[in-house]
């Protein structure tokens, strides 16, 4: 099944369908639009086996749930199904530093984030 994603006033609203909800142990996710530094249509990242912290993973099947990666948090929605996912870099989300799900029309939620996004979460390029 693929996420479904509600734009409102000062969030993304996330929710999980039939058997996505119970592989990831969660119905929804809320992101504010403050804590979205980049949204893009990328291909499917499958998480690493044995990163899940809290769901399932079953290799080129399914990911659903929080996975660590690294010194990073992510939560995952896909399947093997999927060909397109939208990814939501985070900065300062209580929960995740990054989203990526399977959703319909990722390219219009990317949009719909450009266009809410506040002008503080535009930060300046880093030069090192």
């Amino acid at each position: 099944m693929r996420a479904s994603i509600d734009v409102r006033e000062d969030h993304l609203l996330i929710e999980l369908h039939g058997i996505d909800q119970v592989a990831a142990m969660r119905r929804t996710l809320l992101v504010p639009f403050s804590t979205i530094e980049g949204a893009a249509c990328e291909a499917p990242a499958w998480p690493r086996l044995g990163s899940v912290r809290m769901g399932t993973h079953v290799p080129g099947r399914i990911a659903a749930g929080a996975f660590k990666e690294g010194a990073g948090r992510r939560f995952v929605d896909i399947g093997r199904d999927t060909r397109q996912t939208l990814r939501l870099t985070l900065h300062n989300h209580p929960e995740f530093d990054e989203v990526e799900v399977a959703t319909d029309e990722p390219e219009r939620i990317v949009g719909e984030v450009a266009r809410h996004r506040p002008e503080s979460v535009q930060r300046p390029p880093v030069y090192e």
